[in-house]
């Protein structure tokens, strides 16, 4: 009982991160009460293949995948719980790992147009081209 409490505190502590803001600032993107995560952690915002979270298959998902500092960062540096609020983790149970941020919904926009938004605050402030 004792851990089921302590589960519920710990989800119940970030629940409230669904409705913070989307910002996009010089230093990076902050979503879901995560951030900010700098430009050069994730590349560009697309529609991929990526694997399901409840089953084996794969879905197409609107994604920006992590660069190899991003992983790390994301991994190893980031709670687990906020990890989840990014992306569920891939892989066999005993390399899990997060691979992609989902691309954060905001209210009055669709999508594309928040795909289209992230991807003109990458170009600007990480002067990458895509």
């Amino acid at each position: 009982m004792t851990w089921l409490v302590s589960v519920a505190r710990k989800r119940s502590r970030y629940s409230a991160t669904e409705t913070d803001p989307v910002i996009l600032d010089p230093n990076g993107l902050t979503m879901r009460g995560v951030g900010p995560i700098p430009w050069r952690d994730f590349g560009p915002a697309q529609h991929k293949m990526v694997q399901a979270e409840h089953d084996g298959g794969f879905v197409r998902r609107a994604v920006m995948e992590l660069s190899p500092s991003g992983l790390y960062n994301v991994n190893e540096r980031t709670p687990f719980e906020i990890r989840e609020k990014l992306s569920p983790a891939v892989g066999p149970f005993w390399n899990r790992h997060h691979r992609y941020i989902y691309i954060p919904g905001v209210e009055g926009l669709k999508t594309k147009e928040v795909m289209q938004l992230i991807n003109a605050g990458h170009r600007l402030f990480s002067g990458a081209r895509f």
